[in-house]
């Protein structure tokens, strides 16, 4: 019998470490997001002309995007399952997105495919966490979305 609950206190340890290692890669998406709307945000004395409408969308996207992955970090850590379907549809959608995107144009948010974007995989830093990321938080989620049951805290929220 105390091997029972030997073995489930390691499997709640590893539950807790792997929603752990989700929030963290949550986390490294955002940040990679950040990094790529740096310069953005003028401020400063000179004028400019307002960024073209596909720009601006682009832009509203990844500061929607930025923040939906700080919201998902804090399901996964918090353990809250009942939101697990919407975080793993959602990063599901943005790993089609992005790779579709070097195929294609997506209407709205880029005006022509990106095809050097698996050129500067391996060789932009940003890019490649990026990637590896996504694709790791896809595949850990959606086994969490199996086999988690939750924290007790879901059936507070």
């Amino acid at each position: 019998m105390a091997t029972r609950s030997g073995e489930k206190g390691r499997d709640n340890r590893l539950v807790h470490y792997g929603r752990l290692l989700l929030a963290i890669l949550a986390i490294l998406i955002a940040a990679a997001h950040l990094s790529s709307i740096g310069g953005s945000s003028g401020g400063g004395g000179t004028t400019h002309a307002a960024p073209p409408l596909g720009a601006q969308a682009l832009g509203l996207w990844i500061q929607i995007e930025i923040i939906a992955y700080a919201v998902i970090a804090v399901v996964f850590l918090l353990g809250i399952r009942k939101w697990y379907p919407a975080a793993v549809v959602f990063n599901a959608f943005n790993v089609i997105l992005y790779f579709l995107s070097s195929y294609v144009a997506i209407p709205g948010i880029t005006a022509h495919a990106f095809g050097s974007r698996f050129g500067s995989f391996g060789t932009s830093l940003g890019s490649t966490v990026l990637i590896v990321s996504w694709v790791a938080l896809l595949i850990l989620s959606i086994i969490f979305l199996k086999y988690d049951k939750g924290s007790k805290l879901e059936g507070e929220i």
